[in-house]
């Protein structure tokens, strides 16, 4: 949805120079327009209906009365007001763009007409259907839905003029939206882990070796030697040995699941 935005400037270079950056953004040159009480000046209004010929410059501004005759005032006071029309996805640097050149605080600038005097707008009612409006000293933005902005803190809903008789009250309320952020556990899945025993048979190649005890019988033909005790009971004993396989096993933590 387009967007119109609106930043009134005391002087014509300040609103040129806005107008070239939107222009730079990428916005149409025949979007952009810059009106001044010369270019007011210049449609053929008849003397004494000045301003007559700034409110309807402004009749194609979606705005509350209220704001159109600020910014009459303001145009017939010498300065300068810039309106584009802003595509989708331009809308906040379209604003930084026209707050960069400065523009005038039209809240406090209107205390001060209204100091020196000027009653402008102080009676004017709102005949025109619109669902949100709020101001602020800076860029103003319109929309299809309303006129708005970033600075001010008020804010209107209408949807038609108010016709009630008097002593009667009329009550607008101002509707906010809170978001709460918090959080919550979800079931997100379920893991599970099993183990379970493989067994395998383990074979081993092991050379075994063992003695064994042989007994001879040699003939022998000689004579015993004096001193030597021949006829006694003797034992002699031998021993066989062998080996044999042992097997143990060791259990060992070879991984870890986690």
């Amino acid at each position: 949805m387009t967007q119109t935005m609106t930043a009134l400037y005391d002087t014509l270079g300040a609103a040129e120079a806005a107008r070239d950056e939107l222009i730079a953004l990428g916005i149409a040159d025949s979007e952009v327009f810059v009106r001044s009480a010369d270019t007011e000046a210049n449609t053929g209004l008849a003397p004494g209906t000045e301003d007559k010929g700034f409110w309807a410059s402004l009749g194609d501004l979606f705005m509350p009365d209220k704001d159109r005759y600020a910014y009459s005032e303001g145009i017939r006071r010498g300065g300068y007001l810039l309106s584009v029309r802003v595509p989708d996805g331009l809308e906040d640097r379209a604003v930084d763009v026209m707050e960069r050149s400065g523009p005038i605080d039209l809240d406090e600038r209107t205390e001060t007409w209204r100091g020196e005097g000027w009653t402008g707008g102080t009676s004017a009612t709102s005949t025109t259907g619109s669902s949100s409006y709020a101001s602020s000293p800076g860029a103003n933005a319109i929309g299809t839905a309303g006129y708005a902005d970033t600075a001010r803190t008020s804010a209107y809903a209408d949807t038609t003029a108010f016709t009630g008789t008097a002593g009667t009250e009329a009550t607008v309320q101002l509707t906010e939206e809170e978001l709460k952020v918090g959080k919550r556990q979800a079931a997100g899945g379920l893991v599970r882990v099993r183990t379970y025993v493989v067994e395998r048979p383990v074979e081993e190649q092991v050379d075994l070796h063992s003695e064994r005890v042989t007994i001879e019988r040699r003939p022998v033909d000689q004579e015993v030697v004096s001193g030597v005790a021949a006829f006694q009971e003797r034992t002699i004993e031998a021993v066989e040995r062998g080996e044999e396989v042992v097997v143990s096993k060791t259990a060992r933590v070879k991984e870890e699941i986690a």
